[in-house]
C-alpha cells in the first residue's frame, strides 16, 4: 500500500491527482472490452492495464448461462436419484450456489437428511448413509464408478465422483448447509467481491495452493482473506474508490497486507467483524466484542474519529480497529487457533477455517513475489504488445478448449433429455407437496 505508486481511481473521476507522483499513473478512460489479444492504447499506463486486464479476467471467468445450465443440468438428475432411491432432498451449497466457482470447481451437493441429528454418532451416522449412497452412484449410469472415494476420516465426511459425460467433479455431504448463509449476506452488501474472488481462486489453482487436501488455501478462506481485507481497507470504508475499476490497485494492496505485513502467528481474524485479534508477547489474546482491539504501538492504521474509518500513520500497512467507547476486552484464547493461518468461522467461532492450510508460508511467499515483482513493472514501462497480467496468472488455453468441448456436448444431447427434466420438476413438487402434507398432519395431531 505505498502511496507513491497506487492512486486510486475515484467515484468521482474529475478528482485532481497532481500531488501523487508519477503522472504516468494517472487514469485516463479505457475500453472495457480490452483483452491481450487486443491492440492496447499507448495513453494507457501499466497500472491502469493491470486494472483492466484483472477485470477483463475476472469477466472470463464467470461461466456462461450454458455452462450454468449443464450444471444445473446434472445436479437435476442427482437430485432425482436421490429423491427415487433414498426419499431425500439433495441441495446446491459452496462456490456453486454463489456463483463463485470456476469452470474447473467441484460442485458442492448436501442431502438433508432430518434423522441425523448432532449428537456423539452423528459423523458415524453420516458415513454409514454415504457408504450407502456410494453404492448407489455405483450403479448410476452418468457418474464414473472409478471417480467415487468416500473420506470418511474427514472433519466432514463427504464422497467425491465426477460425471461420465463433461468429467464435472461433485463433493457430496450430509447435512452441511452452515457457510452459505454467511457468504450470501456478505455478497448482498458487496457484490464486487464476485470478480475478486474469481481471479484469487483462479491465481492460487493455476498454482495448485487451492487443494484443502494438500495443505492449500480453499475457497471458503479465500472469500473471508477477501473480505477480511475489504471490511478493513479504508478507502473501501470510505467509499471513495470503485473497487471494480480498481482491481490491479486493491490486488497489490492486498498482496502487499497478506505477503509482507500480516503477522499469521500473531493475529486471528474475524472477518465478518472487520478486524482481527492481536496475541501480544505475553500471549494473551484480547478480544473485543464491538468494534475491535485499538493497538496504540504506532505500527498501523489508527482510528481518527468515530466515522468507522482509519488514517495512516506508516508505511507498514497495518489495519487497527479502535473505538474511544469501547475499551472493555475480553480475554480469549483457543488452542483451536494456534495453526500458521488463523481464521475465525462466522458460524461456527470455535472452528479455525485456516487450520489445514499447511502451506501456508508458500502462499504468503507468492503473494510477497507477485507485490515486488509487479511494483518494478509498475514504476516503469511495458511494451504496448504485452501483457502485464501474465505477470501473474494467464488463462489456459486448454482449459478455454474444455470449456468450448462440453457446451458442444450438451448441445447434442439437451433435446433427448427433456423427458428427464420433466421427471425431475414432478418428482421435486411431489416430495415438496409430501413434507408439507406431513408438517399439517403433524400440527393438527
Amino acid at each position: 500500500m505505498d502511496d507513491s505508486f497506487i492512486p486510486y481511481k475515484s467515484v468521482n473521476i474529475k478528482s485532481d491527482y497532481s500531488s501523487k507522483p508519477p503522472t504516468h499513473f494517472l487514469y485516463t478512460k479505457i475500453p472495457d472490452t480490452y483483452t491481450k489479444k487486443t491492440a492496447v492504447p499507448q495513453y494507457i499506463s501499466p497500472l491502469e492495464r493491470l486494472n483492466t486486464e484483472l477485470l477483463t479476467l475476472s469477466q472470463t471467468l464467470k461461466s456462461t448461462p450454458t455452462e450454468i445450465e449443464i450444471r444445473n443440468f446434472l445436479i437435476s438428475k442427482f437430485q432425482l436419484l436421490f429423491l427415487e432411491k433414498l426419499n431425500l432432498h439433495c441441495t446446491v451449497m459452496g462456490s456453486y450456489s454463489h456463483n463463485l466457482f470456476l469452470t474447473t470447481s467441484d460442485i458442492d451437493l448436501s442431502i438433508s437428511c432430518p434423522t441425523i441429528k448432532s449428537d456423539s454418532n452423528q459423523k458415524k451416522k453420516e458415513n454409514i448413509l454415504l457408504k450407502k449412497i456410494c453404492l448407489i452412484l455405483q450403479n448410476t449410469e452418468f457418474i464414473e464408478p472409478i471417480s467415487i472415494i468416500h473420506l470418511n476420516k474427514a472433519r466432514i465426511p463427504i464422497i467425491k465422483c465426477r460425471d461420465i459425460l463433461y468429467k464435472i467433479r461433485f463433493d457430496i455431504s450430509i447435512n452441511n448447509m452452515s457457510q452459505s448463509r454467511y457468504v450470501h449476506t456478505a455478497l448482498q452488501k458487496k457484490p464486487y467481491l464476485h470478480n475478486f474472488c474469481l481471479v484469487l481462486k483462479y491465481f492460487l489453482f493455476k498454482r495448485d495452493m487451492s487443494q484443502t487436501r494438500r495443505g492449500g488455501l480453499c475457497s471458503y478462506a479465500q472469500f473471508l482473506l477477501l473480505n477480511h481485507f475489504f471490511n478493513l481497507h479504508p478507502l473501501i470504508q470510505l467509499k471513495t474508490v470503485n473497487p471494480l475499476l480498481n482491481m490491479g490497485v486493491l490486488f497489490m494492496d492486498f498482496f502487499q497486507y497478506f505477503g509482507i505485513d500480516f503477522k499469521y502467528d500473531r493475529s486471528v481474524m474475524i472477518s465478518h467483524k472487520g478486524y482481527y485479534n492481536r496475541i501480544e508477547e505475553n500471549n494473551t489474546e484480547y478480544r473485543d466484542e464491538g468494534k475491535g482491539e485499538y493497538i496504540s504501538d504506532n505500527k498501523g492504521y489508527n482510528r481518527s474519529d468515530n466515522k468507522g474509518y482509519y488514517n495512516r500513520s506508516d508505511n507498514k500497512g497495518y489495519y487497527n480497529r479502535s473505538d474511544n467507547n469501547n475499551t472493555n476486552f475480553n480475554k480469549f484464547y483457543d488452542k483451536s487457533f494456534d495453526a500458521c493461518l488463523n481464521i475465525e468461522d462466522p458460524d461456527d467461532p470455535s472452528y479455525n477455517v485456516g487450520h489445514g492450510c499447511s502451506t501456508i508460508q508458500s502462499v504468503k511467499e507468492v503473494f510477497n513475489h507477485c507485490y515486488r515483482i509487479m511494483s518494478v513493472i509498475l514504476s516503469g514501462e511495458v511494451d504496448s504488445n504485452k501483457s502485464v497480467l501474465s505477470v501473474w496468472v494467464n488463462l489456459d488455453e486448454k482449459e478455454e478448449e474444455w470449456r468450448r468441448g462440453i457446451v458442444e456436448k450438451y448441445k447434442e444431447i439437451k433435446g433427448r433429455e427433456r423427458v428427464l427434466f420433466i421427471r425431475i420438476v414432478v418428482k421435486r413438487v411431489l416430495f415438496i407437496s409430501s413434507m408439507i402434507e406431513g408438517v399439517i398432519y403433524k400440527d393438527s395431531s
